[in-house]
């Protein structure tokens, strides 16, 4: 059989579809084959690694994308309670507005370099306070959809060692899920508990509880049950987003639900 040329190459792009994957491998690392086989293989196994690559990048820039939404709707919230003139709102609307673009120029920042979605470091830090200003960003949403959301007070030191942006947007993301899922006149609750070496984040809710064939994969990437993707509810990221933020704090995080109710529960080091 004579040798082909490199004009046979992409030719053969389709043929070389039912050939074992392994096999071209194999042939494109030890040298077998013949020439316009080898050149295939190399170039099958550098199109899978722009394939890799691309799809990383899509995650990342769909996780940012996923997080950026939080900030922004918390800003077209509050400037609408201020544009419509509720009394005595106006100093905490601005302190909220602030903070949330603050929040959405950090993530555009991580998209301009590279679109990482990792925290940036771990220090002690309240988780009441973050808690407690994460609802004054969703409680816009939160009474439009005519929910209660409430942060209860529990007792002991709150200190954790984490990433404050890292644990905001793990809040963000917990509940806003909660909210989407909680009916008219629902509840949410947000409470924090110090523990032995830990401090555990729990956000529960009175709404529809998840179905069990959904709970083992309720934080792998896409997770969403039927009602959510027939009317086009995000793209099934925050859970995902939630357990890989967790992890890379050294924390850990687990779910709870029933025929009615969830409650997800954040374990994060405990601070000094």
């Amino acid at each position: 059989m004579g040798h082909r040329t490199r004009r046979a190459v992409p030719r053969e792009l389709a043929r070389s579809a039912a050939l074992p994957a392994k096999r071209l491998r194999l042939r494109a690392i030890e040298g077998e084959g013949e020439p316009g086989e080898r050149e295939l293989a190399q170039l099958r196994l550098r199109c899978a690694a722009l394939e890799c690559a691309n799809a990383a990048k899509d995650q990342a820039l769909a996780m940012i994308a996923h997080d950026l939404r939080t900030p922004l709707t918390a800003i077209l919230g509050w400037t609408e309670l201020v544009r419509t003139g509720v009394p005595g709102l106006e100093k905490r609307a601005l302190a909220t507005i602030a903070r949330n673009a603050g929040a959405a120029a950090d993530l555009v920042e991580e998209l301009l370099q590279g679109a990482r979605p990792e925290p940036l470091g771990v220090v002690p830090v309240d988780l009441r306070s973050l808690a407690a200003a994460t609802i004054d960003s969703v409680l816009p949403a939160a009474e439009k959809a005519r929910v209660t959301l409430r942060l209860i007070d529990g007792r002991g030191d709150a200190m954790a060692l984490a990433d404050p942006r890292g644990v905001t947007r793990i809040l963000q993301n917990l509940v806003g899920n909660a909210l989407k899922f909680t009916p008219p006149d629902g509840h949410v609750d947000v409470e924090i508990r110090p523990l032995a070496g830990v401090v555990e984040l729990e956000v529960r809710d009175d709404g529809r509880g998840i179905a069990p064939s959904l709970l083992p994969h309720i934080f792998e990437r896409g997770t969403q049950d039927e009602d959510a993707r027939s009317k086009g509810q995000g793209l099934g990221l925050g859970l995902f987003i939630v357990q890989r933020l967790v992890a890379l704090q050294g924390g850990a995080v687990r779910v709870t639900s029933g025929a009615a109710g969830t409650t997800f529960t954040v374990a994060l080091p405990q601070g000094l």
